[in-house]
């Protein structure tokens, strides 16, 4: 079975900044009994590197700046070499996480990030109206990547 990491970034006091983690909470909730690790943090440190290379799959889940406020993106994301990943950096960005599992534990394991443009990242724990329509859907499609690495041929077949 794939083992399969999802990690929802945000600023819980930032209005939409706050999507990744509100779309953890939600997955909790839906992917019961699930062989799928959950991880809700502010930020990407090099922390979580060791978790990452002992996956087959990491989904990152965030809210972005680029679009119409509402607007939802998934795309494939690859490491960034090591050397422009900074070992004393506080932070990373998806890639940088990445190309810190590779360079610490020889592993980079296939991943997605799925986002939504925000319109509020002012203080405030509420999404906005968009972005709260957006969440079922980003949550469900989640769902359908996790059906699809875990169980490839039954989807295959559907």
């Amino acid at each position: 079975m794939a083992k399969i990491l999802v990690i929802g970034y945000g600023n819980p006091l930032r209005s939409d900044d706050c999507f990744g983690l509100r779309a953890v909470e939600q997955l909790k909730k839906e992917l019961k009994g699930q062989e799928v690790e959950l991880i809700k943090s502010q930020q990407l440190t090099p922390e979580l590197a060791e978790r990452v290379a002992k996956v087959d799959l990491v989904l990152f889940v965030d809210a972005d700046t680029d679009g119409v406020s509402g607007t939802t993106h998934t795309r494939r994301i690859y490491p960034t070499s090591a050397q422009a990943t900074s070992a004393m950096m506080h932070h990373l960005d998806p890639s940088g996480l990445l190309g810190l599992a590779q360079a610490l534990y020889q592993k980079a394991p296939e991943a997605m990030l799925l986002t939504v443009t925000g319109e509020c990242f002012g203080y405030g724990t509420q999404l906005s109206a968009e972005v709260a329509k957006a969440l079922p859907g980003v949550v469900h499609h989640i769902e359908e990547i996790i059906e699809q690495t875990v169980h490839p041929k039954k989807m295959a077949h559907a």
